[in-house]
């Protein structure tokens, strides 16, 4: 069976795709208006529904379909060839791209790296970290020189437990600070793209300059042809490298240029990423995290975008061909421009997803964190959005966008997905101004559960073993998302707005970018969280007064929206507690439910 991505353009099936999504989200918002009495109460509240609605509406609508599609477009893994270790010609390096910041995190750095030598041992794969300093006001600091002959010590140390006269699988590629002028900062250049471009620098042109300080066999690094990209907290399962290199090195999959653009293949491979059960002391909220993993409808498009489309999305963590990268990349994104360049970077250079390749990494340890790293995330996204338009900046002055529609709706998908929350807090108002309240609270509802209640039962029919637990998760997740709504929605716009104003304004601070485990280990208390997300206690309070005002009468569900409000920074703090012992029961339930994706 052909994928139908064999069978049509890849434009043309985007088109299909987009139109038939467009119509029905359009159809859905014109009737949805009349059920809420919009058209009696005047044009600015039509303008501002509709506003509304459009990505309330485009969630569950392109979710349901992306399911449905699932159901009918059998999902075929990438070609690979058979092979029990790696070639010469196929040689590999595993890299961390990392920031040295105390003697704690040098030591799980180099542990990782190990860890991930244990399991992919291969004479033609070496393991390395590309690090920088973290920023500072001076080129220098004091910790400088005892930070890196630590890291250098321990890569040194591994090479002789590990290696042998022949093979030092280990190196460390360091970069120094250098003076960024836009924000008046030592740091390390580009952060990690710019790691990457100076390691693919140095394979293709040899150009060591980039990193005066070193470690390990480097001349060996010369042969490199892939290079598997990881976070610090990604965990590479026994055997995972191996998969990934064969995917990439089958002649289906090897990336063809045309002129600086890849046009058939893949120049990068995003694996399926799943959460680590947490074991120990776990909060509520990293084990109900790796749970909704599972029935998460955003998780979809990454089979989809492969499987209808004959792309992927990357994300970060995968292995790209050095050569093609670095030349459908080389001056193609301007400096301080970009903080989440991964998704740019694989609609540069062809992104697929090998789904059938899994690794691991970290949950977020409370709701905080996660909400740290999302607000990053968003400022991402929004950045992003310069490469929708006709012309776009590159590293020489502006060109012409060259992104094909698939790869703008990439990213235009996850503007539209940030203002999700934004658009559930913002319909409750709008509706008390047609006394509707109690339909507003229904469709936001609706609109959570819907794409929720359709994973699962696409799963159900494709045979996927589904427990109370599961629909008791999604009824909470549906609460969770709509009580947190005013703070994630402040907080994406908040995102939105910082990114917007840098680009288009400012210049500065478009690099802007805190480690997570400065704030994974935060335990803020239940005032630090009431502190923290004022604005939905504050949101319901306003909402509360806005239907005394404008509504004839109170009902339930309005009622219970504003209280949800009310308590979203108490249930926060509560789920992020870590008061439960995690057993060997619980890890293999949360398991089997995790593996249902």
């Amino acid at each position: 069976m052909k994928k139908l991505s064999d069978r049509f353009t890849t434009t043309g099936l985007t088109r299909l795709y987009l139109s038939f999504v467009g119509l029905v989200v359009a159809a859905i918002i014109v009737i949805l208006l009349l059920y809420f009495g919009a058209y009696d109460s005047g044009v600015l509240v039509v303008a501002l529904m509709v506003v509304c609605l459009v990505p309330l509406i485009a969630h569950p609508v392109f979710s349901v379909t992306n399911s449905v599609i699932r159901l009918f477009v059998r999902s075929l893994p990438l070609s690979a060839i058979d092979a029990d270790n790696v070639a010469a010609e196929n040689t590999t390096l595993v890299v961390i791209p990392d920031l040295i910041l105390d003697s704690q995190k040098i030591d799980a750095l180099a542990d990782r790296i190990r860890d991930h030598f244990l399991a992919n041992d291969d004479p033609n794969v070496f393991f390395g970290v590309l690090t920088d300093w973290g920023d500072a006001p001076t080129e220098h600091l004091p910790t400088d020189d005892e930070q890196l002959s630590q890291i250098q010590h321990r890569i040194s140390e591994l090479n002789e437990t590990y290696g042998s006269a022949n093979r030092r699988p280990f190196f460390l590629l360091h970069r120094g600070r250098r003076w960024n002028a836009y924000d008046s900062v030592w740091m390390g250049y580009e952060r990690k793209r710019g790691k990457l471009e100076d390691l693919n620098d140095f394979i293709l042109r040899g150009n060591a300059s980039h990193f005066p300080v070193v470690e390990g066999d480097i001349c060996a690094l010369r042969r490199a042809k892939y290079v598997i990209t990881l976070d610090n907290d990604t965990r590479l399962p026994p055997g995972a490298a191996l998969q990934l290199i064969s995917i990439l090195a089958h002649p289906a999959n090897e990336p063809r240029m045309d002129g600086t653009s890849v046009v058939s293949g893949h120049g990068i491979l995003q694996p399926r990423m799943m959460a680590s059960i947490p074991t120990g002391a776990a909060s509520w909220f990293e084990r109900f995290w790796v749970r909704q993993r599972g029935t998460d409808p955003k998780k979809l498009h990454f089979d989809i975008f492969q499987d209808f489309f004959g792309e992927g999305c990357f994300t970060g963590v995968g292995i790209y061909e050095v050569a093609a990268f670095d030349m459908s990349l080389r001056g193609m994104i301007p400096e301080n421009h970009l903080l989440s360049h991964d998704v740019v970077e694989g609609c540069f250079a062809r992104a697929g997803w090998a789904g059938n390749v899994i690794l691991y990494e970290t949950v977020p340890p409370t709701y905080h964190a996660a909400s740290r790293r999302h607000h990053r995330w968003m400022r991402g996204d929004w950045q992003n959005g310069t490469w929708l338009f006709p012309s776009v900046p590159s590293a020489t002055g502006r060109r012409k966008n060259t992104f094909s529609l698939l790869s703008r709706w990439k990213i235009l998908k996850c503007i539209l997905a940030s203002l999700f929350p934004a658009s559930i807090a913002l319909l409750q108002f709008l509706c008390v101004m047609t006394d509707r309240t109690y339909r507003s609270a229904i469709v936001s509802l609706a609109s959570v559960l819907i794409p929720i209640v359709v994973v699962v039962i696409v799963k159900k029919v494709q045979g996927a073993q589904t427990s109370f637990r599961t629909y008791k998760d999604c009824a909470v997740y549906a609460f969770i998302t709509v009580a947190f709504a005013p703070f994630e929605g402040a907080r994406n716009v908040d995102a939105a707005c910082r990114a917007i104003y840098r680009i288009a304004g400012s210049k500065r601070r478009g690099l802007e970018w805190v480690p997570s485990s400065e704030y994974d280990a935060d335990d803020l208390g239940v005032m630090g969280y009431v502190r923290y997300m004022w604005i939905s206690p504050a949101a319901a309070l306003l909402l509360a007064v806005w239907v005394h005002i404008w509504s004839a009468s109170w009902n339930p569900l309005i009622v219970a929206v504003i209280c949800a409000w009310a308590v979203a920074p108490f249930v926060a703090w509560q789920m992020s507690q870590r008061y439960e012992e995690v057993t060997i029961e619980q890890v293999a339930s949360d398991s089997n439910h995790e593996a249902i994706n």
